[in-house]
């Protein structure tokens, strides 16, 4: 009987040594990214980067696509290209819960208002418009800008302040 008790034992030791050692799969909950709208001008690319929860997940396998790819296309590790003008949606999946995430893509071309080389763009500095360009008449930083105001009667060291 102790020799059956004695296999019974070293059986459960055994038994409860190997369940603690089995590895238990983390469960992803989430999926974020780090942006959720971008704007880029045709031929630019982005790395979007993709934030899975927890992030010790047994499988962290994503699946990236692109709502429209003759606007934006995005690669198996999330680099976006800007193809041609228009919106796309950007979304990341996660293959474990099926969780998603998206992106909104904007895609602009060289004559758009928001294209910041655009002349037009009032945020453009060598738009004449913008009152940061140093060329503007009307910036008091630029050198050809006419002093108004009463001068004639200020002292050098006045003038120089």
């Amino acid at each position: 009987m102790k020799q059956k008790n004695l296999i019974v034992t070293a059986l459960l030791t055994l038994g409860l040594a190997a369940c603690g050692k089995a590895d238990v799969p983390v469960q992803v909950t989430g999926v974020e990214l780090d942006r959720e709208m971008v704007t880029l001008q045709i031929g630019e690319r982005v790395t979007l980067v993709a934030t899975l929860s927890p992030a010790d997940a047994s499988d962290p396998a994503l699946e990236w696509r692109s709502s429209r790819e003759t606007v934006a296309t995005v690669s198996a590790d999330g680099v976006v290209t800007a193809l041609s003008e228009g919106s796309a949606n950007i979304i990341v999946s996660t293959r474990d819960g099926g969780f998603g995430a998206r992106c909104q893509v904007k895609v602009i071309g060289p004559g758009q208002p928001d294209n910041p080389d655009n002349p037009d763009n009032p945020d453009n500095p060598d738009n004449p418009d913008n009152p940061d360009n140093p060329d503007d008449p009307d910036n008091p930083d630029n050198p050809d800008q006419p002093l108004t105001g009463e001068v004639e009667n200020m002292t050098e060291d006045e003038l120089d302040s």
